[in-house]
């Protein structure tokens, strides 16, 4: 009898070991703050500019299963990354502006929207202004946070062209 009392009492403790293991680890980890969350979104924008662009820099910002809704298409880390190479090939300067953060968080992500005023200058010396408004997924991978997920939807694009000429170009505005 007493052996099975000493085997009860352990297994016992075994499970009050155990059922007490995940809060003592969440305990110890703080939830996302702020700075962190937004400093994540910057490093993909830091990533993606035309004077730091790499596939090796976008990768590190982004994670592994990385998607983004742009242009009305879904993408995955590889179609994305072709994307920009392709259209860096007609730029000479990339610059966004990002502003009006709203981040919600916990432990392991944050969700964060914001405005992003972008301008390109082309090889031929055309400048694009685009504003768009953004919602992404930043995750915690260690120590490090990843954006996971974006979603970007245009709200206005113009072109402003070599002799001072601006077109607005989105949202497609009809001649009357």
């Amino acid at each position: 009898m007493k052996v099975f009392d000493k085997y009860k009492l352990l297994k016992s403790l075994l499970i009050f070991i155990l059922l007490q293991t995940p809060s003592i680890s969440i305990g110890q980890q703080k939830k996302i703050t702020e700075d962190e969350a937004i400093n994540a979104i910057r490093n993909l924008f830091d990533s993606v500019n035309l004077t730091n662009y790499s596939r090796e820099s976008f990768s590190s910002a982004v994670t592994n299963d990385f998607q983004i809704f742009e242009m009305g298409e879904d993408f995955n880390f590889d179609s994305f990354n072709d994307v920009l190479a392709e259209a860096f090939n007609g730029f000479s300067s990339t610059k966004w502006e990002l502003s009006k953060f709203k981040v919600l968080a916990d432990l392991n992500q944050a969700h964060v929207s914001y405005h992003n005023h972008g301008e390109f200058l082309s090889n031929e010396g055309e400048k694009i202004i685009s504003f768009w408004l953004e919602s992404a997924l930043v995750v915690r991978d260690g120590e490090n946070f990843e954006v996971a997920f974006l979603q970007s939807d245009l709200v206005e694009r113009s072109l402003i062209k070599v002799d001072g000429t601006e077109l607005i170009i989105y949202p497609v505005i009809a001649e009357e």
